[in-house]
Formats: C-alpha cells, sequence, structure tokens
C-alpha cells in the first residue's frame, strides 16, 4: 500500500507492485483483447484493471465521482453507504472496496439511516430515469425508499413528496419522514409502519420542509426541526409535548439525551439544547466562521461532530459547547457530510465538489487521519506522458500535479498548488520540465526530478485550459477561458505574441491549443459563440486557417504526426452534442470521414504516431479507437466510472493514457488493442502518404 503525507507528497511505499507495465505488456504480446482469456490483471491494491488496460495511476478505492450528500456506517461498523448523485454505494469499511451499488443512475439521495439491525436501509431523494441518457425535461419522482441492503434491492417506495429526512424507530418497526406536501407547500412529519408501508401518522408543519428528524431511545417522542422552530411529539398520542425556539437558520442534526430529558440540535449557526420539561435552552453555543454544513450526534448526545464551509472539523462537548478537537483543513471548499463509526473511534467525511471526491476518515481521539491511498482525490484534469514512457504527469481539480513512474505505476512525486485546481499539463520534449496551466489564470514550471517551481509566466485573466510545448521546446503555448491563445519564449518567460477572438462574441473561449509536430503550425480551438478552430504560422504569426461551424464550443485539438491532418470534437446536430470526431486535410481545408459513436462529449482526441490510428476520450466513459483515414471504429474500451477528460499517447505509440473524472489514470496497451480489433474483423487503412 502506497500512503501518502498530504502536507509534503511524500510517498512511502509499504510494498511491491503485482507487476510493472513492462512485465504486463510482454505478457500481453501473446494475447489480444478480444482473444483467448488471459490471468486477471489488477492495479497496486489488488483492484482489477480493465480490458486492454496495463495500469492504474491512484486508486478507486474511496473515491466517488458524484457529489455526495451523505455518509452512514452500518449498525456493524463494516460498511459505508454514500448518498449523492447517481446510485448510492455500499464501502468495505476497512479497505475502501465498493460492495455494492444500488439506486438510480440518475438521481439524488441526501439523507439516509440504517435500520437497527442493519438489513434495511432508508433513503430520501429523487429518481430520474432508469436508464439511457438524462432528458432535457424529466419529471423526478420524490419520495423515501427502503431498500434491503443485502441485494440492494429496493423494498418499498413511500411518499412521493419531497422528504428532506428520515429516522428509525429503536425497534425499526416505524420511519418518521420529514417533507412537505406538495399542494400545499406546507411542512409534513409522517411515522410510516415499516412492514405494510403505512401511514401511522401525520402531523401537519408551519413551515417548509428542510430539517433533521430523530427518536427519543424509548421510542415514545420524535423530534423535528423546521427553520427555526424545534418541536417534539408523544408517538402514541400525536399530542405535541413541547416546542422551542432556535437560531434563524437551517437545522442539520438532532438528538435526544438518553433519558429523553434534554434535546439537543445543531443548527448552521450554533448548538443548542433545552430542558425538555421547561422548554429551558440550556447551551447556546455560536458556531465560528460562517457556520456548520453538517453535523453529527454521538449516540449518548453528549458530544457532537460538525463540519464547516471552512473545511473544519471539529467536535465539542454539548453539556457546555466546549471545543473538544479540531482537524482544519479537513476538505477544501467545505465539509458537507459526516458518519459516525459505530464505536464512535473513527469519523467519516466529505467535501463538497459537484464532479468527484474522496471520502476521508480520522480517529476521533486526537484528529489524525486514518487512512490514505495515494493519488489523485478528484478530477484528473489533464495527463501527459514524457518523451522517453519512463514516467506520466498527472493534474486534478484537488490542485495536485502528479508525476508517476510509467514501469511500477507508483507515484514518484506530489506538487501541491495554492490555486484551486490544475486544469493542464505538458512535459518539454527534454523530459526536465512539467508546465502547467491553473484555475487562477498561472503558468507554471516545474523541475520533473525535485518538483520545485522554477518559473512562473506571465498569466491569463481566468483559467488556463491548456498549455503546450513547442517540439524543440524554446516556446510555450497557452490557451485560456479569457478567449487568448499566448505564445511564449521560454528563455526569456515574456510573451512574444498573442491571439484573441472577437470582443464582440457573447460567448468565447479557448479551450485547447497544440503545436504541429514538425513545429511550423499552432492550432487552437474554443467557441466564439460558434465552435472556432484556428491555425497560426509560428514564424510569422499569419492565420492560415479558420473553421468556424456548428453551437458550442470546441474542447480539442491535435495535429497527425505528419502534420498534414488536425482533429477536434464535433457537432452532432440532430442530437446537440459534441459526441463526433472530425479531421479536416489542412492542404485542401476540406473535411475528411467524420467519426461517430460516442453518446455525449468528445473531451479529448490524439492521432497515434504511424498516422493510421486516432484514439478519442468522451464524457460517455468511454475510449475509442478509429481508422484516422477511413472512420471505421476499430474499438470501445471501457474501464472509468466517470467522464474521460484527457488523452496522451506515448512518442512509439505503444501505450496510451487517460485521465478521468474517477480521480485516475489508466494506461491502455495500444498496439494490443488494435491486434484483438483486427483479429476480430475491423481493418485498419493503410497509413497515408
Amino acid at each position: 500500500m502506497q500512503i501518502e503525507s498530504r502536507k509534503s507528497g511524500a510517498v512511502n511505499s509499504e510494498s511491491e507492485p503485482r507487476l510493472g507495465v513492462l512485465c504486463i505488456i510482454a505478457l500481453l504480446a501473446a494475447t489480444s483483447v478480444a482473444g483467448a482469456a488471459s490471468p486477471a490483471r489488477t492495479d497496486l491494491y489488488g483492484d482489477p484493471l480493465p480490458a486492454g488496460a496495463v495500469a492504474r495511476m491512484g486508486t478507486i478505492r474511496w473515491r466517488c465521482w458524484e457529489g455526495l450528500f451523505a455518509l452512514e456506517f452500518s449498525p456493524d461498523g463494516k460498511t459505508l453507504v454514500s448518498a449523492g448523485y447517481g446510485p448510492m454505494r455500499v464501502w468495505d469499511a476497512a479497505t475502501g472496496k465498493v460492495v455494492r451499488k444500488f439506486g438510480r443512475a440518475y438521481g439524488s439521495a441526501h439523507g439516509l439511516a440504517f435500520s437497527p439491525d442493519g438489513s434495511r436501509l432508508a433513503s430520501v431523494g429523487w429518481d430520474g430515469p432508469e436508464s439511457g441518457a438524462l432528458p432535457l425535461e424529466f419529471r423526478p419522482t420524490y419520495g423515501l425508499s427502503i431498500w434491503e441492503t443485502a441485494s440492494g434491492r429496493r423494498l418499498q417506495k413511500l411518499d412521493r413528496d419531497p422528504v428532506a429526512s428520515a429516522a428509525y424507530s429503536p425497534d425499526g418497526k416505524t420511519v418518521a419522514t420529514l417533507g412537505c406536501d406538495r399542494r400545499s407547500t406546507a411542512g409534513e412529519l409522517v411515522l410510516w409502519d415499516v412492514p405494510t408501508g403505512s401511514r401511522k401518522r401525520a402531523w401537519r408543519l408551519e413551515q417548509g420542509s428542510h430539517g433533521p428528524v430523530a427518536f427519543s431511545a424509548d421510542g415514545k417522542r420524535v423530534a423535528s426541526v423546521v427553520g427555526s422552530s424545534i418541536q417534539v411529539w408523544d408517538t402514541s398520542t400525536g399530542a405535541e409535548v413541547r416546542r422551542m425556539k432556535g437560531p434563524k437558520g437551517f437545522g442539520e442534526a438532532i438528538a435526544f439525551f438518553p433519558d429523553a430529558k434534554t434535546l439537543v440540535c445543531a443548527f448552521r449557526e450554533a448548538i443548542c439544547s433545552w430542558d425538555l420539561s421547561t422548554g429551558r435552552e440550556l447551551l447556546h453555543a455560536q458556531a465560528p466562521g460562517k457556520g456548520f454544513f453538517c453535523a453529527v450526534f454521538w449516540p449518548d448526545a453528549k458530544r457532537v461532530a460538525t463540519g464547516g464551509e471552512d473545511g473544519t472539523i471539529r467536535i465539542w462537548g454539548t453539556a457546555k459547547g466546549e471545543e473538544m478537537l479540531r482537524v482544519p483543513a479537513a476538505h477544501e471548499g467545505g465539509v458537507v457530510a459526516l458518519g459516525l463509526s459505530p464505536d464512535q473511534r473513527a469519523l467519516a467525511s466529505v467535501g463538497i465538489a459537484v464532479f468527484g471526491e474522496t471520502i476521508r476518515f480520522w480517529d476521533t481521539t486526537d484528529g489524525r487521519e486514518v487512512s490514505r491511498y495515494v493519488g489523485h482525490e478528484r478530477n484528473v484534469t489533464s495527463v501527459a506522458i514524457s518523451p522517453d514512457q519512463r514516467f506520466l504527469v498527472s493534474g486534478g481539480s484537488d490542485a495536485t500535479i502528479r508525476v508517476w513512474d510509467m514501469a511500477t505505476s507508483k507515484q514518484r512525486l506530489s506538487i501541491r498548488g495554492d490555486a484551486e485546481e490544475v486544469d493542464s499539463v505538458a512535459v518539454s520534449p527534454d523530459g526536465r520540465s512539467i508546465a502547467s496551466g491553473w484555475y487562477d489564470g498561472s503558468i507554471r514550471l516545474y523541475d520533473v526530478q525535485t518538483g520545485k517551481e522554477v518559473r512562473r509566466l506571465g498569466r491569463h485573466d481566468s483559467l488556463v485550459s491548456s498549455v503546450a510545448f513547442s517540439p524543440d521546446g524554446k516556446k510555450l503555448a497557452s490557451a485560456g477561458w479569457d478567449a487568448k491563445v499566448q505564445l511564449w519564449a521560454l528563455s526569456t518567460g515574456k510573451a512574444v505574441r498573442a491571439y484573441t477572438l472577437d470582443p464582440d462574441a457573447q460567448f468565447r473561449e479557448f479551450n485547447c491549443v497544440a503545436f504541429s509536430p514538425n513545429g511550423k503550425l499552432l492550432a487552437a480551438g474554443g467557441r466564439e459563440d460558434d465552435m472556432v478552430v484556428r491555425v497560426w504560422d509560428v514564424a510569422t504569426g499569419r492565420q492560415v486557417r479558420s473553421w468556424k461551424l456548428g453551437d458550442g464550443p470546441v474542447y480539442t485539438v491535435a495535429f497527425s504526426a505528419d502534420s498534414s491532418r488536425i482533429a477536434w470534437n464535433g457537432w452532432n446536430e440532430r442530437d446537440h452534442y459534441h459526441g463526433t470526431v472530425q479531421v479536416w486535410d489542412l492542404s485542401t481545408g476540406k473535411r475528411l470521414p467524420e467519426m461517430k459513436g460516442h453518446t455525449h462529449c468528445v473531451n479529448s482526441v490524439a492521432f497515434l504516431p504511424d498516422g493510421r490510428s486516432l484514439v478519442s476520450a468522451s464524457s460517455d466513459g468511454t475510449i475509442r479507437l478509429w481508422d484516422a483515414a477511413t472512420a471505421v471504429p476499430l474499438a470501445k474500451l471501457e474501464g472509468h466510472d466517470s467522464r474521460v477528460r484527457s488523452i496522451a499517447v506515448s512518442s512509439d505509440g505503444e501505450l496510451f493514457a487517460s485521465g478521468s473524472e474517477d480521480a485516475t489514470v489508466l494506461v491502455w496497451d495500444a498496439s494490443s488493442v488494435l491486434a484483438g480489433a483486427r483479429k476480430t474483423g475491423a481493418k485498419a487503412a493503410e497509413p497515408r502518404p
């Protein structure tokens, strides 16, 4: 296992990898992807690799590409369930492996509750389509779902109105939900009979639906928080026992003390408790900074853990409101969900991320991180392979650049920046430097061996979407969302030329830039209201080609090895997505056969050095190989769990790497994949003259 130090980026190797990339390629030489069965291939952590892949940089453990909203340990502590956009995942708490997925691919669950015996799981949220592409217009179905945890089978779908939270009664026979009636927009607290799925009791509330709900230890009371109103009800008679007023803002979690005489609630702005016999407030501890995003109570309610907007996790005593433990900067951008292990020794947490986040664990006694796997913690945005093929560089939205050994798949180096994310990386032709484009508009150069920043070039006014070295290594091109392409002289660090898009265009940006292999041309793609690709003569700065066609942006651009053709993502007029690959002849300006097959946007394309094949990566999660001359599809590769953002081909064309929003990089054996494709009937065209 490789364990990473977050502060230094150093790697401690505890065990050797099973097989290096070069060894695996030797084994694959005798078989094809579609041929006879071969020994199962695994990554450094023992997780299987997809067909055609020879290595995985990073890990799939505890990585979830969908944004998460809820974490819940099973009562026996053996598994952890995560919920958010997309399907729910059941993780092995000891290893971080995904045991099971359930729920729909399109949907959202924002609340979870296990039954006391762990055999059932309640989730609240909404469902989208069962499968297929997400329609532009659809009506989600809301409510409460009861799942069988052993199989992931949905047993019941209750309450078709929006539900904010749910809780099981101590005997497991009742589920309480807090939601709203869509017809009146009033809040509603409902007790459901689990065996029959029928309503046992319901209370109409004065306000909306956001807030937590909880049972007392004896099941005789149920409490709800809506806005600043806290209400306690008798579950047998339906009578309101007590009503209290809390601070403004949302309630994040609520709990009874075991004797049911005290109620404590963590609000966005404060932690408060009340004597239920009198309604008197016992505690009002103000939240620090901008408040809490989430909270989880200990079973005895004497402690509560909170996650803040500043990314800090804190543990508080609920008797006096004292801070007992602090974990600063646990997650960048805020902590959105917490889960407490049944033995109360570990706290699981996840940060705010629309696409991609890592679940992390903390010791509740001293705040140290319990376990961590090496690799990106969020989306991999860009990949590059060194000219000598000894190492691979990846950049990610976790604000790190990582250098990986191609022979062992181990991480050599981790470089953490002070900007929000790395959007592009490139390796210099001599293999000594890494160029990177950052979200804050900066362009930074690093030493490959030490990871030290050696130079910072001028900047763009917005995100730097792409960087590229000239073949002779003397220049660097950068493209940005400020609608500029800049050409930098690396000897001086100064910009020698800049290109801009029409300032009157409503939508304008550059997303990609590339030098031709002969070094004579520079191409960039983006959006100038419509798709735009421009090609310039590097020596003179003169524009030699320009295309403007279709709606939306160009995300990727690439030259063939002989510099005669150029490729980018195309626009499908019928389905309105950028799911095709277009190849154009630079000498004539004419389009060659279009490559169709991806079901979502194409984010990256690259020619193989022999000029016969082209590889594309898409938001549909697949990678495809094509005949570059005829557009005949040669192979479809699957293995990433999310959108594939970037492709890089090795200098000899034997390998290519893909970076994905699932936080991993996969390395593929191009020669074996193509050999397998030809054996199954696909025929590659002869090289172009």
